[in-house]
């Protein structure tokens, strides 16, 4: 997730908005599970398959500009238990299933109607 994070960030500071069809399209197209991360090249490439035209972007993504606080993110979510998104916290504590939590919620709310 952390290039799909990136790239967000990305796209904000260009000025550009991360419209859901955009979102889906990086979604879909991210590398495999467990293959690394996205070069710079692959990254300025994504921008270039939603809209994005900037020499301001292309220079973000080859400077690293946004790593560090990537990065920091991440670590901060491993310190607390985050091992996968969406990540739920109740009461402090992350739900280990997060996926089963929100259809046991949404089946709920179905049923008060």
């Amino acid at each position: 997730m952390r290039p799909l994070r990136e790239l967000k960030i990305l796209f904000r500071n260009g000025g550009a908005r991360l419209q859901p069809d955009s979102h889906d399209h990086l979604f879909a197209h991210q590398l495999p599970e467990n293959s690394g991360a996205p070069t710079s090249d692959q990254l300025i490439q994504f921008g270039r398959q939603v809209g994005i035209n900037s020499s301001d972007f292309d220079a973000c993504v080859r400077d690293g500009t946004y790593n560090g606080w990537v990065m920091q993110i991440g670590a901060q979510g491993a310190a607390r238990g985050v091992l996968i998104l969406p990540a739920i916290f109740v009461n402090g504590r992350v739900l280990s299933d997060p996926f089963s939590a929100l259809t046991t919620i949404q089946e709920a709310l179905k049923a008060q109607r």
